[in-house]
């Protein structure tokens, strides 16, 4: 889960860096990739929680939190994306 986040995360920074040939071409934006973004953070800052929350060895709350950032990120993933193809972008 890690290694997919922090993949994730550095393909995103590598696109706002400049780098051409990750860019999607996508002009404008609209709500639901707005939502998509949000969830996204949120998603970030769940995983990071939760990896404290496994240091401090609470295994029970760790696997939960876990469940929700993986439930958590497929829906910014395809709220982003349906927001790309389905909605009109501005």
């Amino acid at each position: 889960m890690g290694s997919g986040l922090f993949i994730d995360f550095l393909t995103s920074m590598l696109i706002v860096m400049g780098v051409k040939f990750l860019q999607s071409g996508v002009k404008g934006s609209n709500a639901v990739i707005h939502f998509g973004i949000i969830l996204g953070v949120i998603v970030y800052l769940l995983f990071i929680i939760a990896l404290f929350v496994w240091k401090k060895g609470k295994l029970p709350l760790f696997h939960s939190l876990i469940t929700v950032v993986e439930v958590a990120f497929f829906i910014a993933l395809l709220s982003f994306v349906y927001g790309r193809y389905a909605f009109p972008l501005q």
